[in-house]
């Protein structure tokens, strides 16, 4: 969900709180005043935090629309240093600062503080209550994000399996994954040869399977890995070369260019790009994997 989106959310909030409306009164004013913009808080009334995490959305929405410069990260990095002045417990704030800083200590030390505030609101009790909904909630979506960086950082530091554990953490408190960790937990339990577990979430997103760029080409890796050339193998990977027929030059050693990919298509060559950066390793490392790519047609 962009984040212009998510800033609709907290802002009917915050609107909803300062209302003290009932649930009843919430459902009453969404159906009845949709498409009628929220009424906006003068700025006088904004609490330090809400303040906060206004220049924090701000920032991650100036990262979200992308193509920027050097000096633009540091005009962001400050930026959100001013959020974090402003309250420095806010997760948003915290998230647009680990995004923008430019060193990456004072990164991973601010993604390990987010996520260590975001344990203590959202653990215990309220994890036990809303376990495979947070994504829903939207306040809990900077600490979802915080996970996934952290997970990001343990794999650059070569920590795989404890960067595994973040991402099957993620998928638990957030049980659709509009975050994608399924793709990062399908290539580590191929890397890890953990292949029951591969397929539980080949599984456990069965629906998606046909439309998935990830899904359809780790399968037919799996199926090679796990069965050598064989029928089935051959079938999966021309199903998935039928689904993106761009990956495959890649895999037989187009050269991949530096690109920076955020949106793609599935169908596109952009979501190919996507997919070999991440799984391209994968295929690679498969003794007699050219052979057999061979026999397909680009």
């Amino acid at each position: 969900m962009p984040i212009i989106t998510e800033r609709a959310f907290i802002e009917k909030d915050r609107f909803f709180t300062r209302q003290k409306m009932s649930d009843l009164e919430k459902d009453d004013w969404i159906k009845n005043k949709f498409g009628v913009p929220i009424p906006e808080i003068p700025i006088n009334e904004l609490t330090d935090e809400e303040k906060a995490e206004n220049i924090a959305l701000d920032v991650l929405q100036e990262l979200e629309n992308g193509n920027l410069e050097y000096d633009d990260f540091k005009e962001l990095e400050e930026d959100a240093l001013r959020a974090l002045q402003l309250c420095a417990s806010s997760l948003l704030a915290i998230e647009a600062f680990s995004k923008t800083c430019l060193n990456i200590v004072k990164c991973e030390k601010a993604v390990d503080k987010g996520i260590e505030i975001g344990s203590v609101l959202f653990g215990g009790e309220f994890e036990k209550e809303n376990e495979g909904h947070f994504w829903g909630l939207v306040r809990t979506r900077p600490y979802l994000r915080l996970l996934a960086s952290k997970a990001q950082i343990l794999e650059e530091k070569k920590r795989k399996k404890e960067a595994l554990e973040v991402y099957r953490l993620i998928l638990r408190l957030n049980h659709n994954d509009n975050m994608g960790s399924r793709f990062e937990l399908q290539r580590l339990y191929l890397e890890f040869k953990q292949y029951d577990l591969f397929m539980d979430v080949i599984d456990d997103f069965e629906e998606e399977f046909e439309f998935s760029i990830q899904s359809l080409y780790n399968y037919a890796l799996y199926l090679f890995i796990t069965l050598g050339e064989c029928d089935e193998s051959d079938d999966a990977l021309s199903e998935a070369i039928s689904f993106n027929p761009f990956v495959l030059p890649y895999l037989k050693g187009k050269k991949l260019g530096q690109t920076h990919i955020s949106r793609y298509s599935p169908k596109g060559e952009d979501g190919a790009q996507l997919y070999v950066q991440d799984n391209l390793y994968l295929w690679r490392r498969q003794v007699g994997i050219q052979n057999w790519l061979r026999q397909f047609e680009e």
